[in-house]
């Protein structure tokens, strides 16, 4: 567990450092966040059964891109034409495994540099709770996604200028790593939306109430039943019921939204382009309080994390004095650390990212 802490511990410092100066160099950004891109690529044998499931899939792609047209193998008949593509080509190239998940790796850290200093002036800090809400998860499991999600933040650019045919290429783009992509078209509509404080709070409620009725898990079961044979996967994920509400997720959002509400004002007039921000955040949120019982669903949201982190970093700008203000990210990111952890130890029983393993220190 201690790789996972050092690179915990140096975004953190970074963190503070950067707050403290209000200054961040992209050089010394670039460097650290592809680090971070190569701790996860150069996994081995971490990540629960989907990193079984990722080799066996690149070891059995043809490198003659024959795949594309007539994918033979099992798991490549299901598997999006955009990721086929890149493992042919690597494949071609007589690349290994573990050297193709290193380039995913670099390739997600790249994006997600643009992403973070694009949106922020604190990117450090964004990164550092991206690394308790969304780096082990999406970065060591789902590799395919994270891809299709990246493409999508970068796509955040088009959004706000308002260019909608380079937004929906780079959706479709997404689409071809990983189909869920789609989801992504609602965030054009309603980024220009102004929603109220009261309709916030009535938005919220309803998300609630849709959880509690258990509308998520009456939706997945009637769906399932119009899959074909072989939709085993997909079944699993509309049928699965969770064992119940995560309390942490009402103790963290609720307050946070709340508190986010009552200084929307002064936040507003210092982050550029709050309100899509904001509502995209709020997506977030609504749709794990509504389909918190609905895997499948509540699965996309990982789409509006990026709005949900930027959000959640917005508190440091909450303040007028420095010294509180650092007081509130040192708070934020010892939370964020206790989540950070609590993944590591639950995590298929504590064994899905436990002990850390890289292909580059593996005969050392």
């Amino acid at each position: 567990m201690i790789p996972y802490i050092i690179l915990y511990f140096l975004s953190t410092l970074l963190s503070l450092y950067t707050y403290l100066k209000e200054r961040t160099n992209a050089i010394p950004f670039l460097l650290f966040i592809l680090a971070v891109g190569i701790y996860a690529g150069s996994r081995l044998n971490l990540g629960g059964y989907d990193y079984d499931v990722y080799e066996l899939m690149y070891n059995n792609t043809n490198s003659d891109f024959s795949d594309l047209v007539s994918p033979g193998y099992f798991l490549l008949q299901t598997t999006e034409k955009g990721y086929i593509f890149v493992m042919s080509f690597f494949r071609f190239l007589h690349a290994g495994f573990n050297t193709f998940f290193i380039f995913l790796g670099l390739f997600c850290s790249f994006g997600l540099f643009f992403v973070f200093r694009q949106y922020s002036k604190f990117p450090y800090l964004i990164l550092t709770i991206f690394l308790a809400k969304g780096y082990l998860y999406y970065f060591f499991t789902a590799q395919r996604q994270i891809i299709a999600m990246v493409i999508c933040w970068i796509a955040l650019k088009a959004v706000i200028d308002r260019k909608l045919i380079p937004f929906l290429l780079l959706v479709v783009l997404a689409s071809f790593f990983h189909t869920s992509a789609i989801v992504f078209v609602i965030v054009y509509p309603i980024v220009t939306l102004k929603i109220t404080n009261k309709g916030v709070i009535m938005l919220l409620l309803g998300s609630i109430l849709i959880g509690v009725l258990k509308i998520g898990i009456i939706l997945g079961t009637f769906i399932s039943g119009f899959l074909p044979f072989g939709a085993d996967k997909l079944t699993g994920y509309l049928e699965g019921e969770t064992t119940g509400v995560n309390i942490l997720n009402f103790i963290e959002m609720v307050p946070i939204l709340f508190i986010i509400l009552h200084f929307r004002k002064n936040i507003e007039k210092k982050i550029d382009n709050f309100n899509a921000l904001f509502n995209i955040y709020l997506v977030f949120v609504l749709i794990t309080f509504a389909f918190y019982d609905f895997v499948f669903i509540a699965r996309l949201k990982g789409y509006f994390l990026i709005g949900y982190i930027i959000i959640l970093s917005s508190l440091c700008y909450i303040p007028q004095k420095k010294k509180l203000g650092i007081g509130i990210v040192f708070l934020l990111l010892l939370y964020c650390f206790a989540v950070y952890a609590r993944e590591l130890l639950t995590f298929d029983d504590g064994e899905g990212y436990l002990p850390y393993r890289s292909y580059l220190f593996n005969n050392f």
